[in-house]
């Protein structure tokens, strides 16, 4: 999946390859290419009332 998601990325169709990426990522934490996991700031924006 991560591999595909590479391929994504190369083709311009970057939401899809983060769908990919984030799959891929759930399935192994650990692959080298987590770091290409763009935030989302719908969903990585802190909850509010919460101190972090």
């Amino acid at each position: 999946m991560a591999g595909r998601a590479l391929i994504l990325m190369r083709q311009g169709r970057h939401r899809l390859a983060q769908k990919q990426l984030r799959e891929a990522v759930a399935i192994n934490p650990f692959l080298k290419e987590r770091g290409l996991i763009a935030e989302d700031p719908k969903r990585d924006a802190p909850r509010p009332g919460i101190d972090l």
